[in-house]
């Protein structure tokens, strides 16, 4: 029938995905159908390699798309920032958040309350 499928759909089902590496072939499918990506697409690609302990690739998804117009968005930010402190990187989850400034992202009380219980679960309240 040639019907396109809107990138509300392909978000749906790749959020459905994001614990499988099927997720790289819904969004190779995403990109060559010429449907328009979206920050959203892009956060729940990085929630699913944090979800699958793939930290390296998901930084290195999101270096690769920040020059794009749908590359970077706080959600992307939080996802990276929630792992690292679940992890125990809080220096690097507040890197995370030092970047958001450089990208013109604005912090909000969700960024705070990440690095506020990182610090905190890894016994470093003297830090806040």
């Amino acid at each position: 029938m040639n019907i396109q499928a809107s990138i509300l759909t392909y978000n749906s089902l790749l959020y459905n995905l994001r614990h499988t590496s099927i997720m790289w072939d819904v969004y190779d499918e995403i990109k060559a159908s010429g449907t328009p990506l979206s920050e959203h697409t892009n956060s729940i690609l990085i929630d699913g390699l944090c979800r699958q302990s793939l930290l390296q690739e998901a930084v290195a998804f999101l270096q690769e798309n920040e020059g794009k117009h749908f590359g970077l968005c706080v959600a992307s930010f939080n996802t990276l920032m929630s792992r690292f402190c679940k992890m125990g990187y809080v220096d690097v989850a507040k890197s995370f958040f030092c970047m958001m400034f450089k990208y013109g992202l604005l912090h909000d009380a969700y960024n705070y309350n990440i690095l506020i219980h990182g610090l905190c679960k890894n016994f470093q309240m003297q830090r806040i």
